[in-house]
């Protein structure tokens, strides 16, 4: 694992995901923050606002018309009548929602609001429905581009509209508005898709040398595959670049070793890392007194709700924006890609690649008991845990992560399909039991010093906490 590369894929991760949090605000917490302007030092109506587009007009205007036009291409006139009709297109994509004349102002700006965020607005306006929406798309289910029943097999037509798809995608993302970060319209894109993990492993498969096509096997392809359980992409593909890089990673992974250090690093490091900074972040706030509520004549109904819109407003000043993201390396991968396209073998591994990815999905989302699935599970719970446990955990960072893995890492190969067993299913009891069975320990056990460890590595990686 090139640990430079994959420290620094963390870092810019859990900064993205804190700085989406800070700047995101509901209708009624921008009305808040606007109303109750007086009661911050700074014009905090701005630092919200500026993370907003105010209508769609400041929407269109921020991209250009015609680069939002050229991108849709969905059964709009062919007609160009000016450009208020260019513009009454663009909306009426965006959503038809927006062009209802029988709605008041308010409740336009109420359905407004949901697409007026600008990070990640590129692809939650116009790339979501132009990709996912429609007779084609790149979620399509299985049984709906092969069906050995029917005869049907799309699967040549639809790896080619996939690649177009993505390669479109990317390139659309580097002509967009220059001061615009596209890190959330990836994450975004990739999440919904998984594409840029597909292509990026097709092109390590079909340009390897053939001793190294024996790890790509069945088992193989399942490896690849259960990294899509990554959140982020850049993540993803340092996992990827380590497995191709080294021949003895398969065996690691088939005989589960190399599963419990993805469990670890994936579902219990980063959520807790993110946790962490949050945590450290939110104590440099000084607190909204009520004292200064009561000066200023606030309804006391939303004191509570002002505290927690001054904690993400001082947050917002205080979190670095994570860095533009650069897309080079996923244009070369592309044009790559674009050369063996028209080839039998690219079709196979690309529909073997998306075949497993969608088997994963279907695993992770299978409700495991009471309702809850794999994933909800551990986003919910385990993010609860950490909350309750925090200090406990920042005294004992290693062994705890080790231990609170240790038993349901095994039990994680049947989420990745590479072990199958009825009796190794992760249950909300068992998640319980492990989180406190360790937690009690702590009651007959000496503070030791991995927080102060852990405290001194976060800074050498350059979060000045």
């Amino acid at each position: 694992m090139n640990a430079d590369f994959l420290s620094r894929a963390v870092k810019e991760y859990a900064l993205h995901i804190l700085y989406e949090e800070v700047t995101s605000f509901s209708k009624q917490e921008l009305t808040l923050i606007k109303k109750h302007d007086e009661l911050w030092s700074l014009n905090n109506s701005l630092i919200a606002g500026n993370e907003y587009f105010e209508d769609p007009n400041a929407f269109i205007e921020y991209y250009t018309e015609q680069y939002l036009y050229d991108n849709i291409n969905y059964n709009l006139s062919d007609v160009e009548e000016g450009r208020n009709k260019l513009r009454s297109d663009i909306i009426k994509f965006i959503s038809p929602k927006l062009v209802n004349k029988k709605k008041s102002s308010e409740e336009l700006g109420q359905v407004w609001h949901q697409y007026s965020k600008k990070s990640g607005s590129l692809y939650r306006n116009i790339f979501d429905r132009k990709f996912n929406k429609g007779k084609m798309t790149l979620t399509r289910q299985l049984n709906r581009i092969v069906n050995k029943a029917k005869g049907k097999d799309d699967s040549r037509a639809f790896s080619k509209y996939a690649f177009e798809s993505t390669n479109l995608f990317l390139r659309k993302m580097t002509e967009q508005a220059s001061e615009h970060d596209p890190k959330e319209e990836l994450l975004m894109f990739e999440r919904d898709t998984d594409m840029l993990l597909i292509f990026d492993a097709v092109h390590k498969i079909l340009s390897s040398p053939s001793s190294k096509l024996s790890k790509y096997n069945k088992k193989g392809l399942k490896i690849i595959s259960s990294f899509a359980l990554i959140d982020d992409y850049k993540i993803r593909s340092a996992f990827l670049s380590a497995f191709h890089r080294n021949d003895g990673l398969y065996s690691k992974y088939i005989y589960m070793q190399g599963y419990k250090y993805f469990f670890l690093f994936n579902f219990m490091l980063i959520p807790f890392l993110i946790t962490f900074l949050r945590n450290m972040l939110c104590s440099q706030v000084p607190p909204l007194k009520d004292s200064r509520l009561i000066n200023f004549n606030v309804d006391p109904s939303s004191y509570d709700e002002l505290k927690r819109i001054h904690i993400k407003l001082s947050l917002n000043k205080l979190t670095k924006r994570p860095r533009k993201a650069t897309l080079v390396n996923n244009i070369k991968i592309m044009e790559y890609i674009g050369k063996v396209i028209s080839t039998e073998e690219y079709k196979e591994v690309f529909m073997s690649l998306y075949s497993e990815i969608k088997g994963i999905r279907i695993e992770v989302n299978r409700d495991i008991k009471d309702g809850d699935n794999f994933l909800s599970l551990i986003d919910s719970k385990f993010k609860e845990w950490i909350e309750d446990y925090i200090e406990e955990i920042r005294n004992d960072t290693n062994v705890a992560m080790h231990w609170l893995t240790k038993n349901m890492a095994d039990d994680f190969m049947g989420i990745s399909r590479l072990h199958m067993s009825k009796e190794k299913k992760i249950t909300f009891k068992k998640l319980v039991n492990t989180f406190e069975a360790y937690f009690r320990k702590f009651d007959e056990e000496e503070v030791g010093e991995e927080y102060i460890k852990f405290l001194n590595e976060i800074r050498n990686r350059g979060w000045d906490l």
